[in-house]
C-alpha cells in the first residue's frame, strides 16, 4: 500500500512536470513565433516615423525619423539631431551649411571624382559612393565605417548653398538606424532662388521678390541711423520721410496702419528705436 502511494505522487509529480514543461515550450514557441516578430515590427515602424524639421537659419526642410528626433542643439552654422543613450553612444544627425561660392547648381566632375575614389585612397573600409538627386538637388551619398560605426554622409548642392549632413546609428542596430538615415537624408529640401517662402501672413514669396526689401531696408536704415548721428529726434527722423523714395513703389507704403501713423512711419520709428537702442 505505501509503495502504490509512493508510485502514485512520483506518476502525479511526473504529470505535473509535463504539464509544466508543455506549458514553456508553449509560451516560450509564442514569444518566438509571435509576440517578438511584432514587437520587432512595432520597433521598426517607431524609429523609422518620420517628423518634420525645418532650419531656415540652415536653408533645410525635410523629415527625420522618430529613432534619430529627440535633443536638437544648434550651433555656429549646424545643427546636432540626436537621441541619447544612458549605456552606449546612441544615433545623431548633425547638418551644416555654408554658402555656395560659385553659385553652381552642381558639384563639379573633380569633386566627384574625388569622392568616388576616396574609398580606394585612403583605405576606409565598407565605403560606398552613389551620385543621386535628393529632392531635385544635385547629391552624392556616401556609406562609410568610422570610429567603429557606420556613417552615412550627405552633400546637397543648390546656387545658394552647400549643405552636409552625417549620420549614424552609434551604437544602436546598425541596418535599421541607417535605414532611418537614408529615409531622412532623402526628404531633405534645400533652398534655392525658386524656393517658395511661407510667411506669418501675406501671400507665397520666392528669394527675388525679398531682394527688393531687404535693399529697401538697408538703405532706410543707414539715412535713419546717419540722422540719429546728427542729433536727429525720432520726430525730426520721421518729418525727413527717408522712405519718400520707395512709398510709390512698395504696396501699403502709405496706408495707414494701426492708429494714426502709416506703415512707412511705423516702420521707420521702430527703425529708430532699435538703431537708438543698441547705441
Amino acid at each position: 500500500m505505501a509503495r502504490m502511494k509512493k508510485d502514485l505522487q512520483r506518476q502525479l509529480l511526473l504529470g505535473v512536470s509535463i504539464i509544466l514543461l508543455g506549458s514553456g515550450l508553449v509560451a516560450g514557441e509564442y514569444l518566438l513565433v509571435k509576440w517578438y516578430p511584432r514587437h520587432l515590427e512595432r520597433v521598426r515602424e517607431e524609429t523609422l516615423t518620420l517628423l518634420p524639421y525645418r532650419n531656415d537659419a540652415l536653408g533645410i526642410q525635410m523629415r527625420v525619423a522618430a529613432g534619430l528626433y529627440a535633443t536638437v542643439e544648434g550651433f555656429p552654422g549646424g545643427v546636432r539631431i540626436m537621441r541619447s543613450k544612458f549605456w552606449s553612444i546612441g544615433p545623431s544627425l548633425t547638418i551644416t551649411s555654408q554658402p555656395n561660392p560659385d553659385q553652381a547648381p552642381e558639384f563639379s566632375p573633380q569633386l566627384l571624382a574625388k569622392w568616388e575614389t576616396q574609398g580606394v585612397t585612403e583605405e576606409l573600409p565598407r565605403y560606398h559612393f552613389e551620385h543621386t538627386k535628393i529632392q531635385n538637388r544635385d547629391a552624392v551619398l556616401i556609406r562609410q565605417y568610422k570610429q567603429r560605426s557606420m556613417l552615412l554622409t550627405a552633400h546637397v548642392i543648390s546656387p545658394e548653398r552647400i549643405v552636409e549632413a552625417n549620420c549614424s546609428p552609434g551604437a544602436a542596430d546598425e541596418d535599421l538606424f541607417m535605414e532611418a538615415c537614408e529615409e531622412s537624408l532623402r526628404t531633405m529640401k534645400v533652398a534655392g532662388p525658386d524656393t517658395r517662402l511661407i510667411p506669418g501672413h501675406g501671400t507665397l514669396v520666392k528669394r527675388a521678390d525679398l531682394i527688393p526689401y531687404r535693399e529697401m531696408i538697408a538703405v532706410v536704415a543707414g539715412k535713419v541711423q546717419q540722422l540719429i548721428a546728427q542729433g536727429k529726434s525720432e520726430q525730426d527722423v520721421l518729418a525727413a520721410h527717408v522712405t519718400a523714395a520707395y512709398d510709390g513703389s512698395v504696396q501699403g507704403g502709405l496706408l495707414p496702419a494701426a492708429g494714426s501713423a502709416s506703415s512707412a512711419d511705423r516702420f521707420v520709428s521702430e527703425l529708430y528705436q532699435d538703431i537708438k537702442g543698441s547705441r
